[in-house]
């Protein structure tokens, strides 16, 4: 089941919050107990400011080279109010290394998401963000589809969970991230399809490790199952389980943040272009002594516009193939007939029932 579609930059889950409560103080950095995941590709420290001098963090999951999955009540408060500020460091590493470069320049939420009356965790917490300035990223990551999930789920496959929250019930902390694992429940979480759970946890989930990747890792591949949402905490750690929301119900919102930010590259190659072929006409324009000095100032700044439009090509053409594959996960509909009997089948990979044949689709 998809969800529809907000994309927001200003906007306005029952389980305690896995990222800091709503006091806007920096929180701690490692999942308690947990194993170092320095250098790890999966996760990004993330850091909120609601007002001025009033931060706390989050854990994120890098899924693209410039878009990262992150809890939903990581940026909303409880008024609905979104921060005034979030930056994303780079993945693995210390989250006292993020800089004010490191902007989010858009957000896409399900539509009518909302923080719970206390704080806690709803339906559809789950966002995803835009990043000024792609990171480096493992080609080996991919969004496991609804099939694969429900394969993992049936299994009881072992998860791995990565966080940069507090590291003990006093509130412990420490810079980099760490990675716990545990198996993935067939325990629903009671009026909350779009989630899972993962229990028992081979350590503890923390406060502030909301929006950590959960991740199915194999020898060939890194399949990402969704990310933390919630957990049964008492204090700042020691939860039994642990929620996620599954990133395979969102597809569709990760395409379209993918599309804005394909026309937003689109529009600086455009302007790149057309500030050098300005340039290039102003200088036909000045005196014949002033042309040496400036075609060299102009070939530096040609070279350095390549670049950037080179780059932007690449991260481009990374976002369409992105694209490609999340169509694929799109749901379709065929329409099966048996005598007078009509029935239409919607699925990511749709088939009629035994003894009714496809007459239209899929469409």
């Amino acid at each position: 089941m998809l969800k529809n579609i907000k994309l927001v930059f200003s906007v306005t889950i029952s389980l305690t919050l896995a990222s800091v409560a709503m006091i806007f103080a920096p929180q701690a950095q490692a999942i308690e107990n947990g194993v170092d995941a320095t250098g790890s590709a999966y996760v990004v420290p993330i850091l909120i400011e609601f007002a001025q001098n009033e931060f706390f963090t989050c854990s994120g999951a890098l899924i693209a080279p410039s878009i990262v999955a992150t809890a939903g009540h990581c940026i909303l408060n409880e008024t609905g109010a979104m921060s005034e500020k979030i930056l994303v460091g780079d993945p693995g590493t210390s989250s006292e290394a993020i800089n004010s470069s490191q902007l989010v320049t858009s957000v896409a939420i399900p539509r009518g998401y909302k923080i719970g009356a206390n704080g806690d965790v709803t339906v559809d917490d789950i966002v995803f963000l835009a990043l000024s300035e792609p990171k480096k990223f493992d080609p080996n990551i991919r969004l496991a589809s609804e099939a694969e999930v429900t394969s993992l789920k049936d299994s009881h496959a072992q998860l791995r969970l990565y966080g940069y929250g507090n590291t003990s019930d006093g509130g412990s902390k420490a810079s980099f991230p760490s990675y716990i694992e545990g198996s993935f429940s067939s325990s629903p979480i009671l009026n909350q399809p779009d989630s899972g759970v993962v229990e028992p946890l081979a350590a503890n989930t923390c406060k502030g490790d909301s929006g950590g990747p959960v991740l199915r890792i194999s020898g060939t591949e890194v399949l990402v199952i969704g990310v933390i949402t919630g957990t049964n905490l008492r204090n700042n750690c020691g939860a039994s389980y642990t929620s996620f929301s599954l990133i395979s119900r969102y597809s569709n919102l990760i395409f379209s943040l993918a599309l804005k930010q394909i026309n937003q590259m689109d529009q600086l190659v455009k302007k790149i272009n057309s500030d050098a072929v300005k340039g290039i006409a102003s200088v036909t324009e000045l005196s014949l002594s002033k042309i040496a000095s400036i075609q060299s100032e102009a070939d530096t700044l040609a070279t350095a516009n390549q670049k950037i439009i080179t780059d932007q090509e690449i991260a481009i053409d990374k976002l369409k193939a992105e694209i490609a594959t999340l169509k694929e996960l799109l749901p379709k509909t065929i329409v099966c007939t048996k005598g007078k009997v009509v029935k239409k089948v919607v699925a990511v990979k749709p088939t009629c029932p035994i003894g009714q044949k496809s007459s239209i689709g899929p469409l």
